[in-house]
């Protein structure tokens, strides 16, 4: 983990940094998505 500012996590692997929001209700499935395709792993959104 690189820093936290509010409810935001900043993580970095490599030379990568992606940003993690931490809220207090669940995170909606686009934002899941964007944070997955910013981390660079395959994910689909149909089940």
């Amino acid at each position: 983990m690189v820093s936290i500012k509010g409810s935001h996590h900043k993580l970095r692997r490599g030379g990568q940094s992606i940003i993690v929001p931490h809220p207090k209700k669940d995170l909606p499935i686009g934002t899941a998505l964007a944070i997955a395709k910013q981390a660079g792993w395959n994910v689909s959104d149909k089940p």
